[in-house]
C-alpha cells in the first residue's frame, strides 16, 4: 500500500468533511 497516496486521500477526506487537521501537512 503506497504511504503517500493513503495520506493524500486522508487528508482529501478530512478536508472535505471540514474537520480539523489532526495529521501533520506533508508537502
Amino acid at each position: 500500500m503506497n504511504d503517500t497516496n493513503f495520506n493524500r486521500m486522508w487528508e482529501y477526506n478530512n478536508r472535505g468533511v471540514g474537520s480539523v487537521v489532526v495529521a501533520e501537512p506533508k508537502q
